[in-house]
């Protein structure tokens, strides 16, 4: 399922942070993750071109402070959310830099990510 990964990453990022989202990030992000919704609105039902610069903002302000992100088991990791992480990597480029975004670390298993288009085992 598309954005899975993103989903649950998401989730807990927000959870651990308490970070408070505005309102029309709430909106852009309320397609992937409904409890973000407004109050008194529906969820978004379908995205939008604001979704990926909104999940960019929310995940930025989750991740203040921190040094290191790591990202385990990245086999597991749907395309859509490898896409979503690569934007919000080039987004910020150079990583570790005052204000921006933390390194990431991604860990897969040897030998176990799914093929690319090329025949290589990595799209890293």
């Amino acid at each position: 399922m598309p954005y899975t990964t993103t989903i649950r990453s998401l989730r807990r990022a927000l959870s651990l942070s308490g970070a408070e989202v505005p309102l029309d990030l709430r909106r852009a992000a309320s397609f992937l993750l409904p409890e973000l919704a407004p109050p008194g609105e529906a969820p978004a039902t379908t995205t939008d071109s604001k979704l990926h610069s909104a999940l960019q903002a929310v995940f930025g302000m989750c991740l203040t402070g921190i040094e290191v992100c790591v990202f385990d088991d990245m086999q597991f990791a749907d395309q859509a959310s490898i896409e979503t992480g690569f934007d919000f990597i080039d987004s910020a480029f150079p990583m570790g830099q005052p204000g921006g975004l933390p390194h990431f670390i991604a860990v897969h298993r040897e030998n176990e990510l799914p093929p690319t288009p090329t025949g290589s085992s990595s799209a890293w």
